[in-house]
């Protein structure tokens, strides 16, 4: 799996706001992206001096022990009992098996870095479009750092992957009474499909 690109996010100060940069590799051939703001509210780092900045970067393996806590809290907030021992063990595997690709909004560097968000895709197909899609599983944001424009940092390196692996598009499932995504995907461009309806049938518990 070639190396994809990481997008920067520059901090100045805590009352300052942002600059976004886009970094990518040299060997790198894009054909379209998201166009990205100007600029986007942002914040200080957490002890690792002024000229902060938050990076979207791709998770692996070595990342692991940055992003369990957080996909356990995601998980939490979905009503899931805490787990940490089961959300390292379900991470692993897929970084493993490489079956999901995560990305995740790292802040600091070193013994200060942490991670404040993460997005996780899993790849399928579409038999009526015969190309690939992506479905954008999940899309979190630590409380305290919402409103920096993280999650559309996040949001927008998945439309990236999707337009490197030249997928047809994302599909995004959210639950009913969850505004703040329902409003997120209404600024973004998502359709909501008004034509099917989707059913699951639980085989285990």
């Amino acid at each position: 799996m070639r190396r994809l690109a990481s997008w920067s996010v520059s901090m100045v100060s805590s009352s300052a706001r942002c600059r976004v940069r886009v970094r990518w590799p040299s060997s790198s051939r894009i054909r379209s992206g998201p166009k990205w703001p100007p600029r986007v509210p942002g914040s200080a780092g957490h002890g690792t001096g002024e000229n902060e900045y938050v990076e979207i970067l791709q998770a692996y393996t070595r990342h692991l022990s940055l992003i369990v806590d957080l996909f356990d809290e995601y998980r939490q907030n979905l009503s899931q009992p805490p787990n940490p021992e089961g959300a390292r063990a379900f991470l692993a595997e897929r970084l493993d098996k490489r079956d999901s690709v995560i990305f995740f909004a790292s802040e600091g560097s070193g013994s200060f870095q942490r991670a404040l968000g993460f997005s996780q895709l899993y790849p399928s197909y579409s038999s009526v479009w015969m190309k690939r899609i992506w479905i954008l599983n999940d899309l979190y944001v630590l409380p305290e750092c919402r409103g920096r424009g993280i999650a559309k940092a996040l949001h927008d390196r998945a439309r990236q992957l999707a337009v490197e692996t030249r997928a047809r598009g994302l599909a995004f499932f959210t639950a009913h009474g969850n505004d703040t995504a329902r409003y997120l995907c209404e600024t973004l461009g998502y359709v909501r499909d008004e034509k099917l309806h989707h059913f699951f049938l639980h085989i285990e518990e």
